[in-house]
């Protein structure tokens, strides 16, 4: 079984991860103390992770597909 989004939310995913990250990342410098300013840190650190690799997976994608000319299987 596949999970489809639809388009814009699939397009916008990558910023909202990075939104999660810095309001996490933000929230644990100001607002809490312990180990759940910890835990909060290590999750927006990870979130910023994740949105930076799906951008950039997908810009590469999409430029090896700009590069890429499907017409010249139909030639042969």
């Amino acid at each position: 079984m596949s999970l489809w989004f639809p388009k814009p939310l699939y397009e916008a995913l990558p910023y909202l991860y990075g939104a999660l990250g810095l309001t996490f990342i933000v929230v644990s410098w100001v607002g809490t103390r312990g180990w759940v300013s910890a835990v909060m840190l290590i999750a927006g650190c990870g979130l910023l992770l994740i949105s930076l690799v799906l951008w950039l997976r997908r810009n590469d994608f999409r430029r090896a597909q700009r590069e890429y000319d499907s017409h010249s299987l139909d030639d042969a």
